[in-house]
């Protein structure tokens, strides 16, 4: 389990909005250069408010690690594994004399990526209410007293 901080910047139906620094958050992961680039240096998280946290709070939470692989699995692992199973059937099944191999691999590898985005989308829902991808509250490290 991993122990991260965020302030609290607003609290909305229950939730608290946590803003997050990426460099303590996101310190060993790999991507991290990547999400920095693309999404600046920090990041809004929400958390349900079960410690009665006020805006300015400072916050602990922690983030399930078989939470954080399985949605890593889910998003990276299953399109690559899709994308590569729908080239290899797309060249079997579909390559013909008028229909080159790569056209088939192409055609194939799109349907699998697009599958794949599929799954991901019919599975969303059922992640939302799985406490295992949830951040948890654990503790007010520093409260704000104004």
């Amino acid at each position: 389990m991993k122990i991260e901080y965020g302030t609290v910047i607003e609290i909305k139906n229950g939730f608290a909005i946590l803003e997050v620094s990426l460099q303590d958050m996101c310190a060993s992961c790999v991507a991290h250069s990547a999400c920095t680039v693309l999404g600046g240096g920090k990041k809004r998280i929400s958390v349900r408010n079960s410690l009665r946290a006020r805006e300015g709070d400072l916050v602990e939470f922690s983030i399930s690690d078989r939470g954080s692989l399985i949605s890593a699995l889910i998003v990276y692992a299953l399109p690559v594994v899709l994308l590569i199973t729908g080239m290899v059937c797309g060249s079997i099944l579909l390559h013909t004399r008028t229909c080159s191999s790569d056209s088939a691999m192409a055609v194939g590898g799109t349907a699998g990526i697009l599958i794949a985005f599929g799954i991901i989308k019919l599975l969303n829902p059922i992640i939302k209410n799985m406490n295992i991808f949830h951040p948890r509250m654990l503790r007010i490290t520093h409260t704000n007293d104004t």
